[in-house]
């Protein structure tokens, strides 16, 4: 109905198609827990090849046929699904199938850029998703949230690698709009977004007082709920001693912490520790 404007938004295609599909099973058969198999097999994948040197855009300006295999790989498709489901997480589900509804009846029989997507969701959504998703297609890599303690009273964010902060620095040079949302022991309902960086406005010290707020209280608290954002979390080891009570499955909290965001957890210690 929709197709890309040419192979540079092949991600446009490939992305999107590989988000649905989890949509669609989960839907039909909300019983598979199908999310929990896309962190794993998919937003797992994205994110390790993303922490490479040698990565590269979702969007890749193709200039010849002849590059087109070579944006054929999982950065195109399961990095580029990760980024629609988090802005799917960021304007609400119901939302985003009312934006993508717009998207298709307005470009039907037609060719996009990837700029017409993110218009017609935040024309449905009220937000400013062309801002806050466009540095995600066009930037490599991604984001480590690195939260406060101790004498330390601010997050920060850099560019995530594999190997560790590049010998030349410029990983920190690169930024990212970042809907954090939160998991609080007590609380119901996940907690947020705080956008990092975003387009309307930083609100990280927001969400530092609010981190201060909850550990002055001695409660565990995990970021990035459902593994929906594109991003890893450097917790310190007080808060690190917090959440492993709640991570073994079954733990007798509120909120209950899902495989997803078990998973998460761990490879996020895992992978910060590096």
């Amino acid at each position: 109905l929709v197709t890309m404007d040419f192979w540079t938004q092949l991600w446009l295609k490939e992305g999107v198609a590989r988000y649905m599909e989890f949509v669609a099973c989960d839907i039909l058969f909300p019983e598979w827990d199908i999310w929990t198999e896309f962190v794993q097999g998919v937003y797992g994948l994205a994110l390790g090849l993303d922490s490479m040197e040698s990565s590269h855009p979702v969007e890749v300006e193709v200039n010849h046929p002849d590059e087109i295999k070579e944006i054929f790989d999982s950065i195109s498709y399961a990095k580029g699904a990760s980024i629609v489901r988090m802005i799917s997480s960021y304007v609400g589900f119901e939302t985003f199938m009312e934006g993508m509804k717009l998207y298709l009846k307005r470009h039907a029989y037609g060719n996009t850029v990837t700029e017409m997507l993110w218009r017609a969701l935040g024309e449905a959504s009220g937000l400013p998703v062309l801002e806050m998703a466009l540095p995600w297609t066009l930037q490599t890599g991604f984001p480590i949230v690195i939260l406060p303690g101790g004498v330390e009273t601010q997050i920060t964010t850099q560019r995530f690698l594999a190997g560790g902060p590049s010998s030349d620095g410029s990983e920190s040079y690169t930024k990212w709009p970042i809907p954090v949302t939160a998991l609080v022991e007590g609380q119901d309902r996940i907690q947020g977004p705080w956008v990092i960086n975003g387009p309307s406005g930083d609100q990280s010290a927001e969400l530092a007082a609010k981190i201060s707020e909850w550990m002055e209280s001695g409660l565990w608290f995990k970021l990035n709920a459902g593994q929906n954002g594109f991003y890893r979390v450097a917790y310190t080891p007080s808060q690190w001693e917090k959440l492993s009570s709640v991570l073994a499955p079954g733990a007798a909290t509120t909120p209950q912490l899902t495989a997803a965001d078990r998973l998460g957890l761990i490879s996020d210690s895992f992978a910060a520790g590096r």
